[in-house]
This record gives structure tokens, sequence and C-alpha cells, in this order.
């Protein structure tokens, strides 16, 4: 086979013809190469890390470690809530117990066969001790009140207290009275007097049926008096201790005696001849 051997004029067409396409096209074709990295010494690979498993280990003995402390958290709330739920339970359950008590022991008292002695209100209050003597008359006082909850601003404060005067440590008298809050502002009491006289008199105040909301009451009765008269004194209303608004009347404090109208007056419920309920025997 033969090669041809181009004429020296058209050889030195081609060559120029070569030289100019690479001055024109010089800084573009080196798009079209894509530069060597062999003489960098490595290769270059797409590739993702190697996962580190002691790294998901610990994250994982995190997690359980905190999910573990969540939980001991949990239950000591539950444990804490059940124990506040319970003693706040316990402790409405004393305020009412407690006031009943010390009503329950007036009427015990009021209707003994015998006149009653200290003796008789340490026996069911246990070691009492005088507030004051003077001479051989001394006076006792117990009491309960909602304190605690009134403090937290959960009921208005309210107390019964029940004082009791005696001579050479005989009962003379038995005072209990009634207290609530309204508003915040001022109390209303209502006050329910014992006489260890060996009389039936009973006398109320108020007696009408006027008064207005804020008046106090007061219900005095003799030792003598019939069962019921004294049970319709002393029933006072110990759910006012616990109410979420309190009582805010001597109508809710001892409701079987007096009574709120619709024209917000506190009426009195006993048939009584200007406060005489039952008048003393040598009345006239």
């Amino acid at each position: 086979m033969s090669v041809e051997k181009l004429p020296a004029p058209k050889f030195a067409k081609i060559e120029l013809r070569q030289d100019a396409l690479g001055s024109i096209f010089s800084g573009r074709l080196d798009i079209f190469y894509p530069p060597k990295l062999g003489c960098l010494g490595r290769k270059e690979s797409f590739s993702t890390d190697t996962p580190d498993y002691n790294s998901y280990s610990q994250i994982s003995a995190r997690l359980v470690s905190n999910l573990y402390v969540i939980r001991r958290l949990l239950v000591a709330v539950t444990l804490a809530a059940l124990i506040v739920c319970g003693s706040v339970f316990w402790y409405l359950h004393f305020l009412a117990k407690r006031a009943r008590f010390i009503a329950e022991t007036a009427y015990e008292l009021a209707q003994a066969r015998q006149t009653p002695t200290v003796k008789d209100i340490r026996q069911r209050f246990g070691d009492v001790r005088p507030d004051q003597c003077v001479g051989s008359e001394c006076s006792y006082t117990v009491s309960v009140s909602n304190r605690i909850l009134a403090l937290l601003h959960l009921v208005p404060y309210t107390e019964l207290q029940s004082y009791f005067w005696t001579r050479d440590g005989v009962i003379l008298e038995n005072m209990l009275n009634y207290t609530t809050t309204v508003n915040r502002e001022h109390r209303i009491v209502s006050h329910v007097q014992i006489d260890f006289c060996g009389c039936r008199e009973i006398a109320v105040h108020p007696w009408d049926a006027t008064s207005p909301l804020d008046t106090n009451g007061l219900v005095q009765i003799g030792n003598s008096s019939s069962l019921q008269s004294l049970s319709t004194a002393l029933s006072l209303d110990e759910n006012c201790f616990t109410k979420y608004k309190g009582c805010q009347s001597v109508a809710d404090l001892l409701p079987t005696v007096w009574k709120q109208t619709s024209e917000m007056k506190i009426a009195c419920l006993l048939p009584n001849d200007k406060g005489w309920v039952e008048k003393p025997t040598d009345w006239p």
C-alpha cells in the first residue's frame, strides 16, 4: 500500500487551518476534558461514613435512662398528688366531725340529768386547761377552725368556739360562737347560749322578718327545755367550714332558727313574742 504524499503547498494550508482552529477554541475546548486527579496520588469516589455503632449504643442507653427517670418522676408526682388529696379529704372530714362533736357535746351536757362539771368537759375534750380563773369561777374554751383552708384562699375563714363558765367546778353556762367571714371584710356570728339554770326559757334575736343580712344572731335557751328545742338551737350547719364561698348569714350558720327571704332579709323561723319563744315561768 502506497502513501500519498501531499504537495508542500497543500500541507501548509492544512497546518494553517489547524492552527486557526486551535486559536479560536483554545479557551473553550478545555471544558470537555475533566481534570485528571491521578497526579495527586489518590482517587476520588462517592461514599458515606461508616456508622459508629458505639455512638448508637450510647444514645440508646441515654434514652433508656431518661425514660427511667421520667417514669420515676411520674410515680413520685402521682404519689404526692394522692397524698395531698387524701390529706385534704381527711382534713375536711375532721373539720365537720369536730364541729359536730362540739355541738353534740353541748346538747348532751344540757340534757344530762345531773349538772355537768369540768370533769365532763375533760372526759370529752381531753385535758382542757382554764383560760382564766377569778376566785372559784373559771372559763374554758374548745374550738375548731378552717384556718389552713382560709390561708390557702380556698374557703372563707370559719370558726366554732365553745366557752364554758364554771363555779367550783360546776358548769353555769355554755356559749357557742359560730363565726364566718363574709367578703373578707366582716364577720357574722351566730351565738347559742345554754344556761344551766334548771329553767325552760327560750329567747331569740333577731325575732322579726326584716333584719339585714349582716346581722348577728343569738339564741338563749335553758337546759331544761325540751329535747326538740335544744336540737333546734344547736343544729349548726358544719358545712360552712368547707363550702367554696362559705356561709353568708346567720340563716346559713343556723338554718333551723333563721332563713333568708326573697327581699334579702333575715327572718326568724320560731314563733315568738318579741323575742320570747318560751317565757320564764315567773314572767307576768
